[in-house]
């Protein structure tokens, strides 16, 4: 047995479970508080899955789906380019959420990230690593 050959099924397994915790991460980081409004005394918390958040999850279970496919071996290691561009369109989506969050200001009216959209900010940098990393065994 060579030496690239007892490694590239560790490669292989690291990559996946990067995937795997990120997309997982991006399933949790929705179903928390995304972002928080205040209004005198009164503050309202407004969870991922109460707006867009939805589709942040959906692209937690395509990465998951993915990654559950090629874990049997149906399409193998190629899966690693669909969830490297899930995990970027899921970051640049994420980033002009958070943009959206920082940047909304109204006289009287205060709003701040919540720890929901800050978790899933982690969530495609380890989807997109992990992909990366398959790609590169």
């Amino acid at each position: 047995m060579t030496e690239q050959t007892k490694t590239q099924p560790k490669g292989i397994a690291t990559g996946r479970i990067m995937t795997i915790v990120g997309a997982i991460i991006l399933i949790i980081g929705a179903l928390l508080p995304w972002a928080s409004v205040n209004v005198g005394l009164f503050q309202q918390s407004i969870l991922g899955i109460q707006g867009d958040g939805g589709i942040v999850s959906l692209a937690g279970g395509a990465a998951l789906l993915v990654v559950g496919i090629a874990r049997k071996g149906i399409i193998g290691k190629n899966y690693s380019y669909g969830v490297t561009i899930v995990g970027v369109l899921a970051g640049i989506w994420l980033v002009s959420k958070l943009g959206a969050v920082l940047t909304t200001t109204t006289q009287g009216v205060s709003t701040s990230v919540g720890a929901g959209l800050w978790l899933s900010l982690i969530g495609p940098v380890l989807v997109v690593l992990g992909g990366l990393w398959t790609v590169g065994e």
